[in-house]
């Protein structure tokens, strides 16, 4: 059976969990996923962000790491984690437009000197109508966004037109509104996927959801960070029991309420297992079973 592109990038999106450290073996995928001639790097603080690029029938993929999910069994604390990340402060996105997110932005920051050259030599090997498809996870989906504006700029520079395609998976928000706006026009073709009760997506929380979870016993440590975090790109959002066959729901006010109230009423029964086990891409996970029948 055919793979549909959404799956090929779920599936380079879980990859990026598997990347090596430096100096470690070289990284080869599952046949199945169809990624051919893998190059990864790592970077940060303990080399604790990561990216990769590799050829694909479908064009060149570029991938980044999401934050490697908590061991504890207490879910009330990782949902307290993700929402207390601590460089949730907005910064001038200097090359990028708008404010931007410091974490994410200082992961692109640690990858890009060693992405660039790598990824401008692919495309320039490649035809000019081959795409780039950047793709990423959890923390990886927020610095695909950021990324595909930087791969677009180099490109450019180089001379090149190659299509930048975004499509990430339970990303957490990269930037401001400003920077939304000029991404939004930039990077026609983005697509972010979100699941269910995956509280991620809505990280950095807005108001409403901030107060709201502050009320919750176990969540009253949430800290207070600046307001103003934004999702760029088109909505796919996938309701619970959602199949390949069923079409995902675009963005709405009423659909954007009836997620804060699952949320928060999953938070007052204490069921952080739900929100965490829908954030995953493992196999059988939600998002999986949704876009790939569970592979």
């Amino acid at each position: 059976m055919p793979v549909s592109l959404a799956a090929r990038l779920l599936f380079a999106a879980r990859t990026a969990y598997l990347i090596p450290p430096p100096g470690g073996p070289a990284l080869v995928p599952p046949p199945e996923y169809g990624l051919r001639n893998v190059a990864t790097c790592s970077g940060g603080r303990d080399d604790i962000d990561a990216a990769l690029i590799a050829d694909a029938d479908e064009g060149l993929v570029l991938a980044f790491r999401g934050t490697f999910p908590p061991n504890s069994p207490d879910h009330a604390q990782t949902v307290l984690d993700w929402l207390n990340d601590g460089d949730a402060i907005f910064v001038p996105g200097g090359d990028l437009p708008g404010r931007l997110h410091q974490g994410f932005r200082n992961t692109l920051n640690d990858l890009w000197p060693l992405l660039q050259d790598p990824l401008v030599a692919r495309a320039n090997a490649a035809s000019r109508t081959t795409p780039i498809y950047v793709t990423g996870h959890s923390k990886g989906g927020a610095v695909a966004f950021l990324a595909a504006m930087r791969c677009r700029s180099v490109l450019i520079a180089a001379g090149l037109a190659n299509p930048v395609f975004v499509c990430t998976f339970a990303a957490a928000r990269p930037g401001d509104q400003d920077f939304a706006n000029v991404f939004d026009a930039a990077i026609q073709h983005a697509v972010r996927y979100e699941y269910a009760e995956d509280i991620v997506p809505h990280v950095p929380p807005e108001n409403a959801l901030r107060l709201l979870l502050r009320k919750i016993p176990n969540l009253s440590g949430i800290r207070e960070i600046e307001d103003g975090f934004v999702s760029p790109g088109d909505l796919h959002y996938l309701a619970r029991g959602s199949t390949p066959a069923t079409p995902p729901e675009g963005d709405s006010p009423l659909l954007a309420l009836q997620r804060i109230a699952r949320i928060v009423e999953c938070a007052a029964k204490f069921d952080f297992r739900t929100i965490v086990d829908d954030h995953s891409i493992g196999l059988q996970s939600g998002y999986a079973t949704a876009i790939t029948g569970g592979t």
